[in-house]
């Protein structure tokens, strides 16, 4: 009896043996048919681009809104009638003690001050006087010059622009650059701040793109076997010193300008502006 069992147990090992076999040798001819089919598809269907956001920080601060001067006033008032006396009033109130007493001859010469705390505030008044506080808006502001980022002091102003991808076709963009095989977005931006000025410094807001955005090229445009569309890594800087004011000769850039965030979502396109707008700032 025992000598069937073991019959059945080898010939039903020698099946799952020959069935994991069949196995084994479809996955291998499957994966081996997609590496084959991989390497026919063209590993870069788009091309890579890289851009720079350059912002130049705000200098003086912002215009207080009413609600913040009226808070103001509120904290000035409340610190007034909590204070106590400063040494200038102090200083006022011993003067004038001092002036009654003089009036009925009970002091003494030492005590007598050639200059008083009304003396000084007049002094003070007059100084004041002479100083001139400077102007908000610049000559930029003044006479709507955008090409400068010495305007708009207290907001935040970003450098577009004008960059032509296909004949005829002109658009607003921050500078950007297709990137050469084996290059990063990094090298690729430091070549393009290169390209715009030598004069101007600036600080990346770390090695890794901040934003991102696609294009799809136009169907008239795409070859047969090239790229189809476009991906854009777009890193954030920041402007040190020096400035744009214009482009260097044989620049492939059409024009540029500094503007504030607002100005920036009516120049691009609305897909561009989505991509763009969360890492952009007003103040």
């Amino acid at each position: 009896m025992a000598a069937p069992i073991k019959n059945v147990f080898a010939r039903l090992g020698t099946s799952i043996l020959s069935q994991t076999h069949k196995c084994n040798i479809s996955v291998a001819l499957k994966r081996s048919h997609a590496i084959v089919s991989a390497s026919k598809v063209d590993p870069a269907p788009f091309d890579l681009y890289s851009g720079l956001i350059i912002e130049r920080r705000p200098i003086i601060t912002a215009e207080q809104t009413d609600l913040e001067k009226r808070y103001q006033a509120l904290l000035n008032t409340i610190e007034l009638e909590k204070s106590h006396y400063c040494m200038h009033e102090l200083r006022h109130k011993a003067d004038i003690e001092l002036a009654t007493r003089r009036l009925k001859e009970d002091v003494d010469e030492t005590e007598l001050s050639t200059l008083t705390a009304v003396d000084l505030e007049d002094q003070w008044t007059e100084e004041l006087s002479m100083f001139s506080q400077a102007s908000r808006l610049t000559e930029a502001d003044r006479t709507g010059n955008k090409q400068t980022s010495q305007r708009y002091l207290d907001q935040c102003v970003y450098l577009l622009v004008q960059q032509s991808f296909s004949p005829g076709s002109w658009h607003w963009v921050f500078p950007q650059c297709i990137s050469v095989d084996g290059e990063s977005t990094r090298q690729t931006c430091d070549q393009i701040l290169q390209d715009l000025s030598s004069e101007i410094s600036v600080r990346y807001l770390g090695n890794a793109p901040s934003t991102f955005h696609r294009v799809k090229y136009p169907k008239s445009s795409v070859s047969h076997e090239g790229p189809v569309s476009a991906k854009i890594f777009l890193h954030k800087v920041l402007l040190l010193t020096g400035d744009l004011t214009e482009l260097t000769s044989g620049s492939e850039y059409g024009d540029f300008c500094w503007v504030t965030r607002n100005e920036i979502r009516e120049l691009v396109t609305k897909t561009y502006w989505r991509a763009v707008q969360p890492v952009l700032h007003s103040h």
